[in-house]
C-alpha cells in the first residue's frame, strides 16, 4: 500500500500552470481547491480524502484520479464543505438563474429543489448534453453538497425502416 500523507498538490504537478488558455486566463478554478486532497492507493485502487468547498472540484478529483495510469478504481471519501453555507432557497435560485443564462437549455424545461444542500434536478430535455450540462451547473453552485440528475432524456430516434421496407421503391 501506497500512502501519500501529504496534499496532492505536493505530489502532482500545479494544474494552474498546464491550465491557461492563449490569452494567459485560468480555464480551471476549482483546482485550488481540489488541491488539499489526501490520496491512498492500493492495488489500483486510489482513495481520495480531504475536504473541497464545491462539488465540482470533488467530481474534478476523482476524475483526476481514474486518469491516472495504473489506477484501476476510484473510491472518492472527499467531503463538500463551502466556506459559506447559503440557504436552500438562495441555492435554487442560483440554480435557476445559471440555468436561464445558459444558452444550451430552454428555459422551464429544468425544475429545481433543494434540501439541505442536495439539489434534486427534474424535468424533460432533448438531449443527454443537456442533462449533463444541467447537472453541471448545478454542480457548479454555492452550497452544492450532492445533485440528484433525475432529467429525462425525450428525443426522437431517426427511423431508417421507411427507406428499407418500402415494398415499392419510387
Amino acid at each position: 500500500m501506497r500512502s501519500l500523507s501529504q496534499p496532492l498538490r505536493s505530489h502532482l504537478p500545479d494544474r494552474r500552470h498546464r491550465s491557461r488558455n492563449r490569452s494567459g486566463d485560468r480555464r480551471c478554478v476549482i483546482v485550488r481547491s481540489a488541491l488539499e486532497i489526501g490520496v491512498e492507493v492500493d492495488n489500483g485502487v486510489a482513495v481520495l480524502a480531504g475536504t473541497v468547498d464545491n462539488l465540482k472540484a470533488k467530481l474534478a478529483a476523482a476524475q483526476d484520479a481514474s486518469n491516472t495510469m495504473g489506477v484501476w478504481q476510484v473510491e472518492n471519501n472527499i467531503d463538500v464543505e463551502p466556506e459559506t453555507r447559503p440557504s436552500d432557497a438562495e441555492i435554487s435560485q442560483n440554480i435557476e438563474a445559471s440555468l436561464r443564462r445558459d444558452p444550451y437549455l430552454e428555459v422551464g424545461e429544468i425544475d429545481v429543489s433543494v434540501n439541505d444542500g442536495i439539489v434534486t434536478l427534474n424535468g424533460l430535455v432533448d438531449s443527454y448534453f443537456e442533462k449533463w450540462e444541467a447537472g453541471d451547473l448545478a454542480a457548479l453552485s454555492k452550497g452544492v453538497v450532492a445533485v440528484v440528475n433525475e432529467i429525462e432524456v425525450d428525443y426522437e430516434l431517426l427511423s431508417y425502416d421507411t427507406y428499407f421496407y418500402q415494398k415499392k421503391w419510387v
